[in-house]
């Protein structure tokens, strides 16, 4: 996971850099990389500002809940790949919004139920 720094901070650095230390002697003495100094200049060139930018909420949603449900409603019997391959999207991402809607796998398909009838129907 990032670290994020304090605009503070970054300030901090920054004012050593213009001081005449050198980015990579900054970077070594405050413990961070160089690439890192030099995002913190390009950003405060096109903002103005040291403070972090602020990110989105990750929205990218393909198909909405109701046209997954719907699609599991009329077809039953399906498997996460085949709904994946409808949706045009990974196997993990049908995974994960199922089990964010509390759709569990089914535990006794029909498929089973069926052969354990034939089985019990073998034996006695």
């Amino acid at each position: 996971m990032p670290k994020y720094y304090s605009a503070d901070f970054r300030r901090v650095v920054l004012d050593k850099i213009d001081a005449g230390m050198s980015q990579v002697d900054a970077a070594t003495f405050f413990g961070i990389t160089t690439q890192t100094i030099q995002n913190w200049i390009k950003l405060e060139k096109e903002t103005g500002s040291l403070e972090r930018k602020e990110r989105k909420p990750y929205a990218s949603k393909r198909f909405s809940d109701k046209a997954l449900l719907d699609y599991i409603n009329n077809n039953n019997d399906t498997i996460l790949e085949d709904i994946a391959n409808h949706f045009s999207v990974a196997i993990e991402t049908i995974r994960k919004r199922l089990m964010k809607l509390n759709i569990t796998r089914k535990k006794n398909h029909a498929l089973r139920r069926a052969g354990r009838r034939k089985a019990r129907s073998i034996q006695g």
